[in-house]
């Protein structure tokens, strides 16, 4: 891409070839999604494979398939029956099993509506009522890779590049596993994505009621979705610091303000909601003493020392959750690819992805305010995920996830460079970095979960 595309790219009517590869690449993640829905086991119970040195039997685990599934699908099931959203108890007998009634309330009210209306049955048992929930997250995840398109190609990236990002936050195994289960990421992946997409169109074209109603609809009802996109509503207000900072600005100089009022206006009743039932407007004190149990992040630095546990329990597990680890993070793409070694491929795909986001920040010139913004979100989202595992180690990388789309913009970028000069270089990278952990993962998952439906066999 030469400067002259970036300057003019995404400026006029997309091409129908762009709009027919955009639509074979969302169409693909859907049926992707939803193969690995198909193979991730349902409400369904299973063993630890390590054995438990006090008894020397494998534990018993109550749920194999996606983190936290079990206990989404609780709470669409108990809002289906009751029609009231839940208020989480840290002294319920039944915890495990409701664990999420903290949540805000969007995902689980369609949900429910979706439930209903492909005609599941009430108690969601079934592994059919199952796959019909997983089917919306792989619609919602969708949505996310257009999303991401529309991203890049606000920014005045050219087709080519938005097809690439496109490509990018569609065929990531994680990401695609996520798409394939019942759970309210995929809800805040493609509101957060479309806000972004929003922010920066008014940013570049001017801030007129359909933009600051949209900017402040999508992050209002992603603040509804989960707490997560709090940093939406820091990305909108840098917007509107810029836009009041850039005289050249045309429309409404005070339109990301009046997105931000339009967000809290959605979000503000959720939260006295929350103030009245757990004194905080996040729920922040009734989750810590809910997960009280949960793995704390104190204990692993006592045991191990910080340098190990950020290093190699948070930052290097995280990194290959980014590419993909399964189940309850225990599944991976090779045999050995767990904590003791033997991570070629995710070596060799986060190097790749690597590379192009370093190459892209050469790019960001070319959208100064955009790439301020994008970059405000994403080291907040960054932050947050930091913080989380400050006080328990969660080094799963969906929660990093609502800046998937900025980063495979940013990486996009910096290929189309490198492919300037080496567009054979380029095309190798992208295919090894997104087919070849999509073919392992086609192998590796479905043996992962079948070894640990039941108990090894004593010899």
């Amino acid at each position: 891409m030469t400067g002259s595309d970036l300057s003019t790219g995404g400026t006029g009517p997309i091409p129908r070839n762009t709009l027919l590869t955009l639509a074979a690449i969302a169409i693909l993640h859907l049926l992707i999604s939803s193969w690995f829905s198909s193979i991730t086991p349902y409400r369904t119970a299973g063993f630890d494979l390590r054995l438990d040195p006090s008894t020397g039997r494998q534990a018993e685990l109550k749920d194999l398939g996606a983190p936290d599934e079990r206990q989404h699908v609780n709470y669409v099931r108990d809002l289906m029956a009751s029609g009231r959203y839940p208020v989480l108890d840290p002294k319920d007998p039944n915890l495990y099993e409701n664990y999420q009634a903290h949540q805000p309330p969007l995902y689980y009210t369609i949900a429910a509506a979706w439930a209903k209306v492909t005609g599941s049955h009430p108690d969601l048992e079934g592994r059919a009522d199952g796959a019909k929930l997983r089917l919306l997250s792989g619609l919602l995840g969708v949505l996310t890779v257009l999303g991401t398109f529309a991203l890049a190609r606000t920014c005045r990236f050219s087709d080519a590049t938005s097809l690439l990002a496109a490509s990018i936050t569609a065929f990531l195994p994680m990401n695609l596993a996520l798409s394939g289960a019942v759970s309210n990421d995929p809800l805040l992946f493609a509101l957060s994505t479309w806000t972004l997409v929003w922010i920066v169109r008014g940013l570049n074209d001017g801030w007129n009621m359909t933009s600051i109603l949209m900017v402040g609809a999508c992050a209002g009802l992603a603040a509804l979705t989960k707490t997560t996109a709090a940093a939406l509503l820091v990305a909108i207000f840098a917007a509107g610091v810029l836009t009041f900072r850039n005289r050249a600005v045309s429309g409404k100089r005070s339109g990301p303000f009046l997105s931000l009022v339009l967000a809290l206006l959605i979000v503000g009743p959720w939260w006295a909601r929350n103030m009245q039932n757990y004194g905080d407007p996040f729920a922040l004190k009734v989750f810590s003493q809910a997960f009280v149990g949960s793995p704390q992040a104190a204990d692993f630095i006592s045991a191990i020392g910080p340098t190990s546990y950020w290093g190699q329990m948070v930052g290097w597990w995280t990194a290959r959750s980014f590419v993909g680890t399964f189940g309850y993070m225990n599944i991976w793409l090779t045999d050995t690819g767990g904590p003791n070694g033997g991570s070629q491929v995710y070596i060799v795909t986060l190097a790749i992805l690597s590379i192009g986001a370093i190459a892209g920040l050469t790019r960001l010139t070319a959208n100064k305010a955009a790439a301020i913004v994008l970059g405000i979100y994403t080291v907040i989202i960054f932050v947050l995920f930091v913080r989380f595992n400050m006080q328990y180690f969660q080094a799963q990388a969906r929660y990093v996830y609502p800046a998937l789309a900025p980063i495979s913009v940013l990486v996009a970028a910096g290929w189309t460079v490198i492919g300037e000069k080496r567009r054979g270089v380029a095309v190798g990278a992208i295919v090894i970095a997104l087919a070849v952990p999509l073919a392992l993962a086609a192998k590796k998952i479905p043996e992962g979960f079948e070894r640990r439906l039941h108990p090894i066999e004593k010899s």
